[in-house]
């Protein structure tokens, strides 16, 4: 595999060391899950590096003169496309910078101020979707390790499924925003949060309204008679007592 990554590299030399890093990776857990009953692979190694195999594969199309499309879903390929200008720019500094300087000032307050901090600003749910239609859930926040807040938008959606007897679809979400409250981080763009170590994209369930899906009218199971009928007689026993 090492041949053909060196291959690729000497074809297309705008794959960097990071591409061709992850897509070692990417072969090495393949190789792990196939020929090894261990879980020594750490597998949040490999989603942090699933946004530069998503590069590697556009330099790969471009290489061969196809569209992202040859091989990819619209959503997918629109998404590939996002991540890699994103990645575009080293952002790492800038970010890390920022990270440092909230951090500082949020480990400068007494403890009992950071506790008052945590619990002021801890969220009482997991995910949550905006009256606006942005998807949001709880991150770590990387400067002080309070529950912050990360949104984004959604790409795609699939078929609507029931889970613990609700109808939701399941929505990938493409990060644009992460928020802490407690020391007042703020990361914007895909660009910095993926510097700041977020992924690259997240899922979330959408509940779905049962009367909608399903195309029903309530009055169809419903017998105005009958109502009227049992309003008058629960009237008719209270003034009878």
């Amino acid at each position: 595999m090492r041949s053909a990554i060196a291959i690729a590299r000497r074809l297309i030399p705008e794959i960097n060391d990071e591409e061709a890093s992850a897509l070692a990776a990417l072969v090495e857990f393949r190789n792990t899950e196939f020929h090894d009953d261990s879980t020594k692979f750490d597998p949040t190694i490999l989603t942090a590096r699933i946004p530069d195999c998503q590069v590697l594969v556009l330099k790969l199309l471009a290489f061969s003169n196809d569209p992202a499309t040859a091989i990819l879903s619209k959503d997918d390929s629109a998404q590939f496309e996002a991540v890699k200008a994103a990645k575009s720019g080293d952002r790492k500094k800038r970010v890390r910078s920022l990270i440092d300087s909230c951090k500082d000032r949020f480990f400068h307050l007494t403890a009992e101020q950071q506790e008052a901090k945590r619990k002021a600003v801890t969220p009482n749910f997991v995910s949550a979707v905006t009256t606006g239609g942005a998807h949001i859930r709880v991150e770590k926040c990387p400067a002080c390790a309070t529950a912050g807040l990360l949104g984004g938008r959604p790409i795609s959606s699939s078929d609507p499924m029931l889970k613990d007897n609700d109808i939701v679809v399941e929505v990938r979400v493409i990060p644009e925003i992460f928020e802490c409250k407690a020391c007042d981080l703020t990361i914007k763009g895909l660009d910095e949060l993926l510097a700041a170590g977020f992924p690259h994209e997240f899922t979330s369930f959408d509940s779905q309204d049962i009367i909608e899906h399903f195309g029903l009218d309530p009055m169809d199971y419903i017998d105005p008679e009958e109502v009227a009928r049992e309003y008058h007689e629960s009237a008719y026993e209270y003034n009878d007592e």
